[in-house]
């Protein structure tokens, strides 16, 4: 899964897509030194760009779409969430699990964005109120509160949401590429939330 990804600065906490009328795909920037987090609102989302429709590059079943959806938004609010650990956090702890799951989740909204594209489906232009809820929460955090927060939130509560959602859907998943791209990133995923409980339970103790 190794990818080549630009090294500058972050713009709004996750970089903006806007493609125009170009047909190359999409790219989120990964910050790969997540000791180093560019200044950034509250809380930011990708914008989405007009569908790029690809003709014979198969089609998603209803469920295909429900999923590939859900999956956009939890990747949308994952990446937001972590990237404000450099100017929220504590923790050298919850700074390295706020990088990991920013890199992975911000290669896997690539990876998924190239598929929804190809079957014509659009990005979605925001996060669900709940998912806003927890951003607003987590921008207002510093310090001890938002590693609590984010780990028990985020890196925990959400990739167990994450996880379970994932392994009831993937059997019902009726594209090869989109599910061949859930069972890559699910040991990801797991592997998130075995280091987010891990941090819980010293920040508990």
């Amino acid at each position: 899964m190794k990818k080549s990804f630009a090294t500058h600065a972050l713009v709004a906490a996750v970089a903006a897509i806007a493609l125009g009328g170009c047909t190359t795909e999409p790219r989120v920037t990964v910050n790969t030194s997540p000791a180093v987090v560019a200044p950034a609102p509250a809380y930011a989302v990708v914008t989405p760009a007009p569908a790029t429709v690809v003709m014979g590059a198969g089609t998603f079943t209803a469920v295909d779409r429900d999923f590939a959806f859900t999956a956009a938004l939890a990747n949308m609010t994952e990446i937001g969430a972590s990237q404000m650990a450099g100017k929220h956090t504590s923790s050298g702890d919850v700074l390295d699990l706020a990088g990991m799951i920013n890199q992975h989740h911000t290669m896997a909204m690539n990876d998924l964005i190239v598929i929804m594209r190809a079957r014509g489906m659009s990005i979605p232009g925001d996060i669900s109120p709940s998912q806003r809820h927890l951003m607003d929460k987590l921008g207002t955090d510093y310090g001890y509160e938002y590693d609590r927060d984010f780990v028990r939130l985020v890196g925990v509560r959400a990739h167990q949401q994450d996880i379970a959602y994932f392994q009831n859907q993937m059997g019902r998943l009726g594209d090869p590429d989109l599910r061949n791209w859930a069972a890559r990133n699910l040991p990801l995923m797991q592997q998130h939330l075995n280091m987010a409980l891990d941090i819980s339970g010293r920040i508990a103790g």
